[in-house]
C-alpha cells in the first residue's frame, strides 16, 4: 500500500530556478514593463534576476505610455486586528484605462512632514521630491525617487526660498553622471542652480539669476538647458561634456505673436521639448467643469531660432503633450505609442470651488481630460479624488514608467 505522501504532488520550487533560465524567461517576456514588475514579485531570487536584467547593457526599454501618479492614499483596515495602515502608490495607466496600486509611496520618507512634501519634477521616470518645512528644523530635504523600482537618491541640501521646477539631464538608472537643475525664486529674484552627481562634488552651483523676470520653466534636451523667463525670453546653456562648467550660448528675446490669454491671473505658459523643437503652451485656469465652456483652452507656439520668434502652431501632428499643474510638460510620439491620441494635449483639472460649495463636501477631486487641437474639443477620460482639502502632495503627476 502506497503512502499518501508518495501520491501527493510536489510543489514547484520557483525560487530554485537557475539564474540563466530566469534570464531567458525575462528575454521572452512582452515588452510591457508591468510584466517585469510581476516577475519581480514572485520571490527574492526572481526580483534579483529582474533587477540584474533591466540594469544590464543588453536591456533596451521600448517606448512606454505615461502613467498618472494619483494622490497618495492610505489603505483602510478591514479588521481591528489588522496591522497599521500602509500608504499606497496609485497609478492610472492611460493605455489600459486602469489603476495599478503599488505598496510604495515616494513621500514615505517624509512622513513627519507629509502634508508639506511636494513633487517638483518628473524626468526619465524619476520624481524630484522637496520638503520645504524640513529646513525650519534641520535642512531642506530634496531627493530623487523612482516610484516604480523603489530606488532613490538623496541630493545635497539647497537653501532657497522656494523651488518651482527640477529637471534631470538623463536617466539616473543608466548614467550615474547626471545633472540636476533647480529653478527657484523668492524676493523677486529668479535663480537657477545645478548639481553634478557622480563627479565628487557635494554642493550646488549657481547658474544664473534674473531680477526683472523670474525663470518660470526649464527643460533639458541634448545636453542643453532651456530656461523660459516670465517675459517669454529664452536662455540656453550648453552642458556638453564638461557638466561642471556649463556655457551660456544664447539669450533670446523672441518676437511674440499676439497671445490669446496674455499674462493675466491664472494664465500659464509651459515650456516643452518636442522631437527636437522647443514649444510654448499657453492656457488659462484648468478648472472642471469650466473647460466645457471654453472653446479654445490651449494654444501652442514654436520657437524659431533663426527668425528669433515664437510662431503659432496649428497642429502637433503625431505628437501628444502632457501637462499637470506646477510641473514641467512633456511630449511623446503617437507614432511610437499609437494608443495615444495624436495632435492632442492631456491635462488634469481641479474641481472648481463653486462646484465643491454646491456639493457641500470636504473632498479634493481632479479630472483628466484630453484636448484636440484640430477639433478644439475636450474629452473627459478619468476622475479621482481624496477626502479632505487640497495640499501640495495631492497633485497628480505624469510619469513615464521606468522599471530600472
Amino acid at each position: 500500500m502506497r503512502s499518501s505522501n508518495t501520491n501527493s504532488t510536489k510543489l514547484p520550487r520557483w525560487s530554485e530556478i537557475p539564474p540563466e533560465l530566469l534570464q531567458l524567461l525575462l528575454e521572452k517576456l512582452p515588452s510591457y514593463f508591468v510584466h517585469t514588475l510581476r516577475f519581480k514579485a514572485v520571490c527574492p531570487s526572481w526580483n534579483h534576476a529582474a533587477k540584474s536584467y533591466v540594469s544590464g547593457p543588453s536591456y533596451t526599454p521600448l517606448p512606454q505610455s505615461p502613467w498618472l501618479m494619483l494622490p497618495a492614499q492610505r489603505r483602510k483596515k478591514r479588521l481591528p486586528s489588522d496591522p497599521d495602515v500602509e500608504e499606497e502608490g496609485c497609478f492610472f495607466s492611460l493605455a489600459e484605462e486602469k489603476v495599478y496600486r503599488i505598496k510604495r509611496n515616494v513621500f514615505r520618507g517624509l512622513r513627519d512632514d507629509f502634508y508639506w512634501s511636494q513633487c517638483v519634477g518628473s524626468s526619465h521616470g524619476w520624481l524630484a521630491i522637496w520638503n520645504p518645512k524640513a529646513g525650519e528644523i534641520f535642512k531642506e530635504i530634496i531627493y530623487l525617487a523612482n516610484p516604480i523600482c523603489g530606488e532613490s537618491r538623496t541630493l545635497p541640501p539647497l537653501h532657497v526660498p522656494f523651488i518651482s521646477k527640477v529637471v534631470l539631464s538623463c536617466n539616473p538608472s543608466r548614467n550615474h553622471n547626471f545633472v540636476v537643475v533647480v529653478a527657484s525664486h523668492g524676493g523677486g529674484v529668479g535663480r537657477l542652480a545645478f548639481y553634478k552627481h557622480g563627479g565628487g562634488n557635494t554642493a550646488w552651483t549657481k547658474l544664473d539669476f534674473v531680477r526683472e523676470h523670474k525663470y518660470c520653466e526649464i527643460a533639458f534636451h541634448n545636453c542643453h538647458l532651456f530656461a523660459l523667463c516670465s517675459d517669454h525670453s529664452v536662455h540656453v546653456w550648453d552642458f556638453g561634456e564638461t557638466y561642471n562648467h556649463p556655457k551660456k550660448t544664447m539669450e533670446l528675446q523672441p518676437l511674440m505673436a499676439q497671445m490669446v490669454y496674455g499674462d493675466g491671473d491664472g494664465i500659464r505658459h509651459r515650456l516643452v521639448e518636442s522631437m527636437g523643437e522647443i514649444l510654448l503652451v499657453e492656457h488659462g485656469p484648468l478648472l472642471y467643469p469650466s473647460w466645457d465652456e471654453i472653446s479654445v483652452p490651449f494654444y501652442v507656439y514654436k520657437l524659431n531660432f533663426d527668425a528669433k520668434r515664437w510662431e503659432k502652431v496649428d497642429s502637433l501632428g503625431d505628437r501628444a503633450i502632457f501637462l499637470v499643474e506646477n510641473l514641467s510638460a512633456m511630449s511623446l510620439s503617437t507614432h511610437k505609442l499609437p494608443e495615444l491620441e495624436e495632435n492632442s494635449i492631456y491635462f488634469t483639472a481641479e474641481v472648481s470651488d463653486s462646484v465643491r460649495d454646491e456639493r457641500s463636501c470636504d473632498f479634493f477631486e481632479f479630472h483628466l481630460g484630453v484636448y484636440n487641437l484640430e477639433t478644439k474639443v475636450v474629452k473627459s477620460l478619468y476622475k479621482s479624488g481624496l477626502p479632505g482639502n487640497r495640499n501640495d502632495n495631492s497633485e497628480p503627476v505624469w510619469i513615464v514608467p521606468n522599471p530600472q
